[in-house]
């Protein structure tokens, strides 16, 4: 029973216990006993709310710290730093930070995770021509395009991963027609741009698309702007609209034009011939010992 029930209750009983002349005037201090008891009462009830609303207020800005707390643990394990995609957990394809040493700035990967075991870092990929890989030395070194679309990573991530740690090469190929070659190269890497680049190891390959990189072993990096081939009458770059380890124009050029003749980006082993291809990725793994 409520506390004011039980007085009102209380209060009609002792009235019955009266005269009507000691009632009458009893009438007037039970109304006001009730009237302070009404006040009293609707105080305790503010107070009640008061401390509910005090709960509730503090229980939603706990609910708000840990929330934040949460998001920000979220945000640092999406932005977490691995020093080889081989070292990613989740093996989940995607976009990933590679730091390769304490004092090194991290930089965006993109890490295959399902194809031939995972563990890839790809560094070259072409699909629809909308990047433009004519490009100078400058850019080459640094890297261009976007990690969701096409893009080169840089030669200078790849000398710096790959002569850190022991790495092998995966080159993927697509003409238009559908036809579909990889090639496997057990070891690679990448001399420093005091050496141009050069493709210091390419070791024993396998696959289906043919060796079209075996003329690209110990071969300087050229672009239009800095000629470093083999080729004394001209610049393999300019001749062939790209960037690549020539040597007197090798049978491979990757980052040649998108559809565009024999300037265009081709993997001539693969048909024994120089048609264009609508596909390329390049990627490199640690390799474990």
């Amino acid at each position: 029973m409520r506390a004011l029930e039980w007085f009102t209750v209380s209060c009609f009983a002792v009235l019955s216990l009266l005269r009507p002349s000691e009632a009458s005037g009893f009438g007037m201090e039970l109304l006001l006993a009730k009237q302070d008891f009404l006040q009293f009462d609707l105080q305790e009830t503010k107070h009640a709310q008061a401390n509910r609303d005090e709960g509730i207020v503090r229980s939603l800005s706990l609910l708000q710290a840990d929330s934040k707390r949460l998001l920000e643990l979220l945000e640092a394990f999406s932005k977490r730093t691995l020093s080889s995609c081989r070292d990613e957990p989740s093996k989940v394809s995607g976009k990933y930070m590679l730091q390769l040493g304490l004092n090194k700035k991290p930089f965006e990967v993109f890490c295959e995770q399902n194809s031939f075991g995972g563990g890839w870092t790809v560094f070259q990929r072409r699909f629809n021509g909308k990047e433009n890989f004519y490009r100078g030395w400058a850019e080459y070194r640094d890297g261009f395009g976007s990690i969701g679309g096409e893009f080169w990573l840089g030669l200078e991530h790849l000398h710096e991963m790959t002569s850190l740690r022991p790495h092998e090469l995966m080159v993927e190929i697509r003409d238009f027609d559908g036809n579909y070659g990889y090639a496997h190269y057990k070891e690679f890497r990448i001399g420093s741009e005091v050496d141009q680049y050069i493709m210091a190891q390419l070791g024993e390959y396998n696959g289906t698309a043919g060796d079209s990189m075996w003329a690209c072993r110990r071969e300087k990096f050229t672009t239009y702007d800095r000629d470093n081939d083999r080729y004394p009458e001209l610049n393999c770059a300019v001749d062939r609209q790209g960037a690549w380890w020539y040597w007197k124009c090798s049978p491979s050029n990757l980052n040649g034009r998108y559809i565009n003749g024999r300037a265009s980006m081709h993997w001539k082993d693969f048909r024994n011939d120089w048609r264009e291809l609508s596909y390329s990725r390049m990627m490199i793994r640690e390799i474990k010992s």
